[in-house]
């Protein structure tokens, strides 16, 4: 478990992964704004949510794994989900 300083440090590396994420595999993301606080899950990992291009319907949940980080798990909203590119 990360204490509170540790866990806000660990969530402000893994935003940066996350946007790379979610632009190399969504087309047409501007903008990416998350919501103020994670939600810790009774498994240790740290759920980051937001939404892309200032709509909130086009919103995702990005899990975290301290110490290891995002390693791809998200789930999407349907309206972000049709944003998604083809796989190669």
């Amino acid at each position: 478990m990360l204490d509170k300083k540790a866990e806000t440090n660990f969530i402000e590396t893994q935003k940066p992964i996350i946007e790379k994420y979610l632009k190399y595999n969504y087309n047409g993301i501007e903008t990416i704004t998350y919501y103020e606080k994670p939600f810790k899950t009774p498994m240790g990992s740290l759920d980051i949510k937001g939404y892309v291009n200032d709509d909130k319907n086009l919103n995702f949940s990005a899990t975290t794994y301290p110490p290891e980080g995002f390693q791809g798990g998200h789930s999407s909203s349907p309206e972000l989900a049709e944003m998604r590119k083809p796989e190669k």
